[in-house]
């Protein structure tokens, strides 16, 4: 299990992941992911689909099961282009073109201090970082939380060097994981029926690594009494 917290002024949310909901668990606020269906009393629940990759298998099976012309050949061109791949950044250098790709997507806000808890991962071409991610990790799973990279509208040649950036940082990650013992490599959430065509896109991309699909589920508390109160109000009134 991994767990970080949110602190604020008033209420604390606390993240539990590769656990299963339970009442021991503390926070103001308490979100839990899980790769088991639970009946937990209190928690909402939340079911999702993610694709995952057994490391247990050889790092040559795994790699064989990689698209070829949309993954592996890309790697190779990314490392012949002069892209390097360096795991264990410090969180505060992804801030900027984290919060530059959301923008840029017109995806909503996150909260930047995640990276303070994560296992950082950064592409370069020269000193720029060019793409990037975040993935929570337990010496037994491993998770993307974020992925993201620098969009380049107007140079066609810096688009395709990013899309191979992007095929890196997972293929490294994946080959890390493997040489560390970790149990379980998981891509992060996919939606490949949404509506939203970058969401099917994602999927297709992090499908293209040869995982399998594997159900996944969020759960959800509130265990602080005034923010309950709130919650309720703002339902009322409908802010």
């Amino acid at each position: 299990m991994k767990s970080y917290r949110y602190p604020s002024v008033f209420f604390n949310k606390e993240w539990y992941w590769f656990t299963t909901p339970t009442a021991q668990l503390v926070g103001d606020v308490v979100n839990v992911f899980s790769y088991e269906d639970s009946d937990a009393g209190g928690f909402k629940k939340k079911i999702g689909l993610t694709t995952v990759i057994d490391l247990s298998l050889s790092l040559e099976s795994i790699q064989a099961h990689m698209r070829k012309r949309f993954v592996r050949e890309q790697v190779a061109k990314g490392e012949r282009n002069g892209i390097k791949i360096v795991i264990g950044v410090s969180g505060n250098e992804l801030l900027v073109p984290y919060a530059r790709f959301r923008e840029g997507k017109g995806i909503a806000s996150d909260n930047p201090r995640v990276f303070a808890s994560c296992l950082n991962v950064a592409a370069y071409v020269e000193d720029t970082i060019i793409a990037g991610g975040a993935f929570v990790e337990d010496g037994t799973h491993i998770r993307a939380l974020a992925l993201f990279s620098e969009r380049f509208t107007d140079d066609g040649r810096m688009r395709e060097v990013v899309g191979q950036a992007n095929r890196m940082i997972v293929a490294e990650m994946i080959t890390y994981a493997k040489a560390h013992g970790y149990a379980l490599f998981d891509l992060g959430g996919i939606a490949p029926e949404s509506s939203e065509q970058w969401e099917r896109t994602l999927a297709e991309f992090k499908e293209a690594f040869g995982g399998e699909r594997k159900t996944c589920y969020y759960y959800s508390k509130v265990n602080s009494p005034l923010l309950r109160l709130i919650i309720k109000i703002r339902r009322i009134l409908h802010i």
